[in-house]
């Protein structure tokens, strides 16, 4: 839990190792991405099991690292929260509400910044989908004429 005396670049390096441990995850998809692009001409069947299994397994799974990595940043700006009820001190009070505005604003930039990678890893996704599904068509028509 974070202490009165934790600086703002301890929460850093809390959020740099969440963001990190998320990135991982996200750079993992976009190597299915490339995978299922780079297949998409020859086997586009195939590319829509990568395009599935990345929906069903991994977009979930980064969710909900990115959910738990909330959750335990925020409790601990809560418990600092905690701590600041029990100081009299309102020096102390005030450099301890500055440093709490900090770390939220910390926590802001984090959550921007990851929404952002997620939503253009899944409109990417999207977009191959609509692009496996056009070229399945197009395969269909063929095969009736």
């Amino acid at each position: 839990m974070i202490s009165m005396s934790l600086d703002s670049r301890k929460f850093e390096n809390i959020i740099d190792y969440e963001k990190q441990e998320i990135v991982k995850l996200i750079e993992k998809a976009r190597e299915e991405l490339k995978s299922a692009y780079s297949i998409l001409g020859e086997d586009p069947e195939r590319a829509l099991e990568i395009v599935r299994k990345l929906k069903s397994t991994i977009i979930p799974e980064i969710k909900r690292k990115f959910v738990e990595a909330k959750s335990r940043l925020k409790s601990e700006i809560l418990s600092l929260k905690g701590e600041l009820a029990t100081i009299s001190d309102v020096e102390e009070r005030r450099k301890i509400i500055e440093q709490m505005e900090e770390l939220r604003n910390s926590l802001d930039d984090f959550e921007d910044h990851l929404e952002d990678e997620l939503d253009n890893l899944e409109d990417s996704i999207s977009d191959l989908k609509a692009d496996i599904k056009d070229i399945l068509k197009e395969a269909k028509k063929r095969k009736s004429i």
